[in-house]
């Protein structure tokens, strides 16, 4: 993946609303850019408060961020992906099995469906054994109201036995011994596993 820095007025796909000042996609889908301000004295940016953008998702809701887990002789190991995302510390990191908006879910960027995401779209007409299944809020400070569903499922052993090449079974125990490296594990890892 190669990663260039261009204008905002050169992304294919979206638009610039001169009557809001509004950056969004031309389908109607994934987020708006737009402005805030915030009046408060309970920060550290002085009296009265600032102005920012932040970037609010369509509907609120963000995606799915799921994880497959199947067990290898009796040992529950979790189903990652090592994805290249354009903002990522190192272009690679290990990330949940399913990591995608709902726009993207319903291709509205025109692409393919995720791997694995009808596992977690439809578990009861997959033979899944849902494990965690709850919003997770997002980052406040750039993002407003979003949320993401986090999911950790449990398929029944030999389930999935081929992967592409991308993804890796890794054990909990790999798993903590990864997040010891810096930027290795995504945050979304860490919150799906948490409550574990």
């Amino acid at each position: 993946m190669e990663v260039l820095e261009i204008p905002l007025g050169e992304c294919h796909g979206w638009k610039y609303d001169q009557k809001t000042g509004n950056i969004s996609h031309e389908s109607g889908e994934f987020f708006i850019i737009h402005g805030l301000k915030v009046h408060t004295d309970s920060r550290e940016v002085g009296k009265g408060g600032w102005d920012q953008p932040i970037l609010t998702q369509i509907g609120f809701d963000g995606g799915l961020l799921g994880i497959i887990r199947q067990r290898f002789n009796g040992i529950p190991h979790y189903l990652i992906e090592a994805k290249a995302e354009p903002g990522n510390y190192d272009i690679l990191q290990l990330s949940p099995t399913l990591q995608a908006t709902f726009s993207n879910l319903k291709k509205a960027h025109k692409g393919r469906k995720p791997a694995y995401s009808h596992f977690f779209e439809k578990p009861m007409e997959n033979e899944v054994s849902v494990i965690y299944d709850k919003w997770l809020s997002e980052d406040g400070g750039r993002l407003y109201k979003k949320r993401n569903k986090g999911m950790l499922i449990e398929l029944p052993d030999n389930t999935i036995s081929d992967i592409p090449p991308s993804f890796i079974w890794l054990s909990m125990w790999q798993i903590k011994e990864l997040l010891n490296e810096n930027a290795w594990i995504n945050p979304h890892i860490r919150g799906i596993i948490s409550h574990l």
